[in-house]
């Protein structure tokens, strides 16, 4: 058999060692079925024929190509390379060892390193070049689960692939995936397989940059699906966002205590948009096309509650609907607190505020002013003018007014004038003829609006006697005076008999509720403490009229006609 080598040199540990195994084709040789070849340190060795052979230690020099069912390389140094493939050519796509597997189970390259301890590795790639690749896996099959590097451990504090970049400068990769793939994985992490497993990154991620800032730095959309699994108590502390069901869902708790925590938006600085891409309007701008933009409601608590320094602290503005509605099933639906102006202001092109009491308590308050704990102020005050449907019920009435000596220093009080009937009071001053009558027309509606008449006449300016002759009719009545021109002053008062009053008649006394018996609208006026006083959360409840009552029509009151 005619063979022909070239030896390589290397060095280890100091010593100068001469191993050549040159595979090239200037020769053949074959070496039939299954025939074991040995290759070592020391003589060259011999081909035998028969299986097996009886091992040699020595070295073989071939220029050519050996065929051969196995063959079997031992090198037994402590550091030892049993294999070395070396292609000298400075061009072209050379291999130092090319390896092929035709099975489908087949593996072209295995490694193992059977040691049990100390740092191995199964197999070891080394690229010198700038722009080499230590390993390389590449698979040229266009479909099936084909993997160009598989790494794989059976330790319980293995690395089934590890990759290590040693370098201090420069962006550069410990592993480097990329797919060409549209539907393909640049990486792909999965623990127990099927079940999903643990991922772990012991520095910063970034998607889409490769300079992240954050243990998370993604630029561009993100998007995350998950469910509301509670997570162990080792999960301890953290936030939560994901999808499930059909809503996503961001919060922050604590599985170690079991506990919610607070979770911040925009805490440094900055508006939070919800329903718009230009939030500008406060520090949550919320907007909303065709339905509430924000629903705040409790059970137990309140629905929703908001501070402000120097301005308002709840603002609402709705160009066809309510621009604050707030509801209780238990206590205040809107509650508002001011510490310089208004708690609550309101405002919109027909009603500013509204309040429906829906329950069924018969104290029940649609709208409720109190300021009970102070001797000044006014638990409601109303610029323009009051309208009420229903009853008025208070404690006393009175104006207030400039005082017309002192306007600018002074203030006029006048109490009204009470009376247990729905009264109606006209006045006037009338002269008498030469026949001493005068005719005294009313309003037109005066017959419609009014019954039960009573008269007083007043002679002005001389002795006279003045009677009335006849009683109002048809909106008229006649004043006569036994001396011709006398001046007359006249009063006239009626009983409403409109659909309303006759329908709500003031109830002139009625027994208080019995939760009330035994306690006082004024206590301190009895000389009873105030703990007697009937509750101001409840206020005063009058005893309806037994008729039914009717709702008006109109929505405003009917304004006099101006000519």
């Amino acid at each position: 058999m005619e063979s022909s080598g070239a030896a390589s040199v290397f060095t280890q540990g100091g010593n100068t060692m001469t191993r050549t195994m040159l595979f090239a084709l200037a020769a053949t040789t074959t070496v039939a079925g299954g025939m074991s070849m040995f290759f070592g340190q020391g003589t060259p060795v011999n081909l035998q024929p028969s299986t097996p052979g009886t091992q040699q230690l020595g070295h073989a020099n071939v220029s050519g190509r050996i065929i051969a069912g196995s063959v079997h390389v031992t090198d037994p140094s402590p550091a030892g390379q049993a294999i070395i493939g070396n292609a000298t050519s400075t061009t072209g796509a050379t291999f130092g060892g090319f390896f092929r597997s035709d099975s489908p189970l087949g593996r072209a390259l295995y490694g193992r390193a059977a040691a049990t301890t100390g740092t191995t590795s199964g197999v070891y790639g080394q690229a010198d070049s700038p722009a080499g690749r230590g390993v390389t896996g590449v698979v040229a099959a266009t479909s099936g689960n084909a993997t160009g590097v598989w790494g794989q451990t059976a330790s319980a504090g293995g690395r089934g692939v590890y990759g290590y970049n040693t370098s201090a400068t420069g962006v550069n990769y410990g592993v480097y995936g990329r797919s060409l793939s549209p539907s393909g994985f640049g990486v792909y992490a999965e623990g127990t397989l099927g079940a999903g497993g643990n991922g772990v990154i012991g520095g910063n991620l970034g998607i889409g940059t490769t300079n992240p800032q954050a243990r998370l730095h993604a630029n561009g959309t993100s998007w995350f699906s998950g469910d509301t699994t509670p997570l162990p108590a080792a999960a301890g502390g953290g936030d939560a966002l994901g999808y499930s069901g059909d809503q996503g869902y961001v919060f922050a708790f604590d599985y170690a205590s079991f506990t919610p925590k607070n979770l911040l938006l925009q805490s440094p600085g900055g508006l939070v948009g919800v329903g718009t891409l230009f939030p500008t309007s406060g520090k949550l701008h919320v907007e909303s096309e065709n339905t509430t933009a924000v629903y705040a409601t409790s059970t137990g608590g309140v629905g929703s509650y908001s501070v402000s320094g120097t301005n308002a602290a709840v603002y609402g503005y709705s160009s066809s609907d309510y621009g604050v509605d707030g509801r209780s099933n238990n206590s205040i639906g809107v509650y508002g607190q001011s510490y310089s102006s208004g708690g609550v202001l309101a405002q919109g092109p027909y009603i500013g505020v509204q309040g429906n009491a829906t329950g069924s308590d018969v104290n029940r308050q649609a709208v409720r002013g109190d300021n009970a704990g102070s001797a000044t102020g006014y638990a409601g005050l109303f610029y323009g003018n009051t309208w009420v449907v229903g009853t008025l019920f208070k404690n006393a009435g009175a104006f207030l007014i400039d005082h017309p000596l002192d306007p600018e220093n002074k203030y006029l009080t006048h109490s009204f004038v009470e009376s247990p009937d729905m009264k109606n009071i006209y006045d006037g001053t009338v002269v008498t003829d030469a026949q001493g009558v005068a005719m005294v027309d009313m309003p037109e509606w005066f017959d419609a609006l009014n019954k039960d008449f009573r008269y007083q006449l007043t002679v002005i300016g001389q002795f006279a006697q003045a009677i009335v002759a006849k009683e109002i009719e048809h909106n008229m009545f006649v004043i006569r005076t036994d001396k011709p021109n006398v001046k007359v002053s006249w009063q006239v008062t009626g009983i409403r008999k409109d659909p309303y009053a006759e329908r709500n008649r003031l109830q002139v006394e009625t027994d208080k509720p019995k939760e009330f018996r035994g306690k006082f609208i004024y206590p301190q006026g009895y000389g009873e403490p105030a703990s007697k006083a009937i509750p101001a959360t409840l206020g005063l409840t009058a005893s309806p009229s037994s008729k039914k009552r009717t709702r008006p029509t109109s929505r405003l009151p009917i304004q006099p006609k101006r000519g």
